[in-house]
Order: C-alpha cells, then sequence, then structure tokens
C-alpha cells in the first residue's frame, strides 16, 4: 500500500512539474511536438500501390569496383 501511495504522490509530482515546463516553454516545444507527430502521419497516397507499376530500388553509395 505504501509503494502504491508512493508512485501516486512521484506521479503527480512529476505530472505536476512537467505541465509547468510544457506552459513555460510551450512557444519552444509546439513546433518540435508538431514535428514528431508529422514522422507518423500517412499520406494514402503512398499506401495504394499499383500492380502494374515499376519500381525502380537503387543504392547510394560508393561503389568499389
Amino acid at each position: 500500500m505504501d509503494k502504491i501511495i508512493s508512485l501516486v504522490i512521484v506521479g503527480g509530482f512529476l505530472f505536476f512539474v512537467g505541465s509547468k515546463v510544457y506552459d513555460h516553454e510551450k512557444e519552444h516545444l509546439d513546433p518540435l511536438i508538431k514535428k514528431v507527430k508529422g514522422w507518423f502521419e500517412t499520406d494514402e497516397e503512398d499506401l495504394t500501390l499499383s500492380p502494374d507499376e515499376d519500381y525502380e530500388l537503387g543504392f547510394r553509395g560508393q561503389m568499389r569496383g
């Protein structure tokens, strides 16, 4: 029971401090959060593949000969 109370108190404290930091640094953090969210968004056009299309896969690196 003591562990649960400790976890709730520590979690509440961290949430409180985190919300205060976010409020203070909101204008700097919002563009960063928007950028990270953009990494996980997908376009519907990217998900559709046509079986008739040829795709050229290439390696961009130094070729040793």
